[in-house]
């Protein structure tokens, strides 16, 4: 048994979880000179940041590096 993902989220009543250990996965093609950065993150960034406030963030910290 492997289990990703937060012990929380998982009904020992129902025997399943809540929210899904499954990832997901999409890909993307980066384009050179266009796209600057990549932002991995989980959803416990997302459940507090937009992702316009994160963009500033690292925008910021790129200027001032």
């Amino acid at each position: 048994f492997t289990c990703t993902g937060d012990l929380w989220s998982f009904d020992y009543y129902r025997s399943e979880f809540i929210v899904s250990p499954v990832p997901d996965v999409r890909v993307y093609k980066i384009t050179p000179g266009i796209d600057k950065f990549l932002i991995i993150a989980s959803d416990g960034l997302w459940g507090v940041m937009r992702v316009e406030e994160a963009v500033k963030i690292v925008q910021m910290e790129e200027h001032t590096s």
